[in-house]
């Protein structure tokens, strides 16, 4: 591999630990918003019309993704030895 090839894979691989870092925020802060239904505050009634209205998620995708963000959290908790 080049000297420039080096600097763009490193390059990259930043973006893509702090693009999970990002991830993790973002639905860590999902999660807060749908466990203390922080929703009803801006009107919405259900978590599925939040997410639909928001998001233009459904409700079940954006819980599939919080579950999966705490799971990759769990698993990095294991693999450094904390939880």
């Amino acid at each position: 591999m080049t000297r420039t090839g080096k600097i763009a894979l490193h390059a990259l691989e930043e973006n893509i630990v702090h693009g999970f870092a990002g991830i993790r925020e973002v639905f860590g802060k999902l999660k807060e918003i749908r466990d203390d239904k922080l929703y009803q505050e801006a009107g919405f009634q259900d978590w599925n019309r939040y997410c639909r209205e928001t998001l233009d998620m459904s409700a079940k995708a954006v819980d599939r993704l919080i579950f999966e963000a705490e799971t990759l959290q769990f698993l990095k908790g294991i693999s450094t030895g904390g939880t």
